[in-house]
């Protein structure tokens, strides 16, 4: 099953639905009291929407969801979305290896990696 399909609709729906016409224009909230968790798609999701909004939040959690392939190209290095994210993952079967990682901080100023040594993660 190929784990990275493609997430501009779902990308869309959190940026524009959820974050900019209910938290943002209809609660009030400021981008920086904005915090954004997801596991594997749902950490991809939140990577992808934050770097759309192109405005710093509060944070992101992604447990074991990495940077979706379909954005590697469109952000330079010069752009660096200010938003902190924290990346989780297991220590066997995880897509959050270091060339997933070194995408994420391509995008992102501060980024945060923990990496369980447990077996069986």
């Amino acid at each position: 099953m190929d784990y990275d399909t493609g997430f501009e609709k779902s990308t869309r729906c959190l940026k524009k639905d959820i974050i900019e016409e209910v938290l943002l224009s209809k609660c009030g909230y400021k981008p920086r009291n904005i915090l954004l968790f997801g596991f594997g798609q749902g950490g991809m999701v939140a990577i992808a929407a934050a770097l759309a909004l192109e405005t710093e939040l509060g944070g992101i959690v992604s447990i074991g969801g990495p940077r979706p392939s379909s954005l590697l190209a469109k952000v330079s290095s010069d752009e660096k979305n200010k938003t902190s994210v924290i990346v989780l993952s297991g220590s066997s079967k995880t897509l959050i290896t270091q060339s997933a990682l070194s995408e994420i901080k391509k995008a992102y100023q501060r980024v945060e990696y923990v990496k369980w040594s447990r077996p069986g993660d």
